[in-house]
């Protein structure tokens, strides 16, 4: 992906725009840094304008999100996670980068801007269609512009400003003989001074490639109503946004504080993931029948010689604990669960066993075969698809909160529902670029999720908390698992690649 960062128009101090010279790629600002210091305070974190980071952030290959490179080149600066607010999804790309650019400042102790205008958002847009810094409104303000070219969304746009603008980054104001731009974008997002009169305008392009740009400024004043304040967007928060509790540094093989612990790993194939009863942790198991327990998930157990590969992982519906499938329909419990029983090795099946669903009623669970075949055991029949031909195979399988019926998924995403599981939808009719390969339940809403090969989520009745669907992964998505409270989901990869969305937590990975 080309990437750019254009940094030549920014007024910090108190200066005319007419005597400001443009010049950089990524986008920032040819201004004396002392002009742009952020007053420092007993409560704010990270560094702060006029300093600098010495160098470049580089996350490594393992953390494949923008946001989860973010947290991790926050947590060098001790900075927290970047949390963003439960609506960001719904909104506009140019209110995205408000956000998270206003969330860069407020969580190092610095005021946000208070919103954007209808006059600053033109000038952006100006920019954002040119490819080039906004220009700015005749009179003397404080301030600066930026503009990035080239990124996947407002994260990555941030992650270039923020974190990767210095020597030998995509800034185009930046250069081995020509320093005096570098560290510009980040410069004007944490732009002081530490006043509440900050407005800003933002703006996004796809016509000439994807363009992101924005301007801040001090001392101007909106002649029109703001098209979206900081205050508004609050309430979409679970709390308060303000500084950030300082984290131990990160590394680079996996997002946020020092890497979570997954043990054993490697592991080697993973088939799927279970979540513990308060999410905080979960299991990951591979073919072979070893897991790895990460977060405060406990070690309970694998299996050495299991009598045929692994294909499905399901939670215990009370406690800790967990059952391992065969693709034959042999059953192995750990810690909480209870074997109910298993599919006879002198059963012919007319497909292997696929997945495996807990019944939270009775404590026993189902198991799905490829065709669509349910088998319970101590949990009631529904209902199955053993004698129609699926035009996809299945691929996974969900209980009803209540345990009073299930649903399952083919590969194309076509929905087959029993008892009182309610249909909401299916990517049955749809062209997909890879297939579904796992669900799982909302338990706020009742509705569901579909996780594709390529990371992709597809939401029904249930809210989208975000994908890998644009990222290319080492490895395809194998399964996924819903928060307990359903505020968000993990899905895991082949190689043990973990993705967290929503408020669902990184608890390490075994890629």
């Amino acid at each position: 992906m080309n990437r750019k960062h254009r940094i030549g128009r920014s007024v910090f101090g108190v200066v005319s725009t007419a005597s400001i010279v443009t010049g950089m790629g990524f986008a920032a600002s040819v201004v004396l840094q002392t002009s742009v210091a952020s007053a420092a305070t007993a409560q704010s974190v990270g560094i702060l304008p006029p300093a600098n980071p010495a160098s470049n952030c580089a996350p490594g290959a393992a953390l494949t999100t923008s946001l989860q490179q973010i947290d991790y080149c926050r947590s060098l600066e001790n900075v927290g996670p970047l949390t963003l607010p439960s609506n960001y999804n719904s909104l506009s790309i140019p209110d995205q980068l408000f956000v998270v650019t206003n969330l860069e400042r407020v969580n190092r102790g610095e005021m946000p801007v208070v919103g954007l205008t209808v006059s600053l958002n033109a000038l952006a847009q100006q920019g954002a269609n040119s490819g080039n810094d906004p220009t700015f409104p005749a009179g003397n303000y404080g301030g600066g512009s930026i503009w990035a070219g080239g990124q996947s969304d407002a994260t990555q746009a941030d992650l270039g400003w923020m974190y990767q603008d210095g020597p030998g980054s995509y800034n185009l104001a930046c250069t081995a003989t020509n320093t005096s731009g570098c560290w510009g974008h980040r410069d004007n997002i944490l732009y002081g001074p530490q006043t509440s009169g900050l407005y800003g305008g933002a703006a996004y392009s796809a016509s000439n490639g994807a363009n992101y740009a924005m301007e801040v400024l001090s001392g101007y004043q909106p002649q029109q109503p703001l098209t979206f304040t900081w205050a508004s967007e609050l309430q979409y928060f679970s709390t308060p946004p303000g500084v950030e509790a300082a984290q131990a540094p990160g590394s680079p093989g996996s997002p946020g504080t020092t890497s979570p612990a997954c043990s054993p790993s490697p592991l080697g194939s993973i088939v799927g993931m279970a979540t513990t009863s308060d999410g905080n942790g979960y299991w990951l198991a591979s073919s072979t029948g070893a897991v790895a327990a990460c977060g405060d998930a406990p070690q309970l157990g694998s299996i050495s010689n299991p009598t045929g590969p692994v294909v499905a992982i399901a939670s215990a519906p009370t406690g800790n604990g967990y059952w391992l499938a065969t693709s034959g329909g042999t059953v192995y419990a750990f810690g909480s669960a209870v074997n109910h029983g298993q599919i006879p090795a002198t059963l012919q099946l007319a497909k292997p066993i696929v997945a495996m669903a807990a019944d939270p009623a009775t404590g026993g669970y189902w198991l799905l075969g490829g065709d669509g075949g349910v088998f319970s055991f101590d949990a009631p029949f529904y209902g199955s698809t053993g004698n129609i031909k699926l035009n996809k195979p299945a691929v996974g399988m969900e209980a009803t909160a209540n345990g009073l019926g299930y649903r399952f998924v083919a590969s194309d995403g076509g929905i087959f529902d029993y008892g009182n599981a309610q249909f909401y939808g299916s990517t049955g009719g749809m062209t997909l670029n890879q297939p579904v390969v796992g669900m799982s339940n909302d338990p706020a809403t009742g509705g569901y999720w579909l996780d594709a090969a390529d990371g992709g989520i597809f939401s029904f009745n249930a809210p989208f908390d975000g994908s890998t669907g644009a990222i290319h992964l080492n490895q395809p998505c194998v399964g996924m698992t819903a928060m307990p409270n359903g505020g968000g989901y993990r899905f895991v990869a082949a190689d043990g690649g973990v993705f967290n969305f929503g408020n669902a937590s990184f608890e390490g990975s075994t890629a």
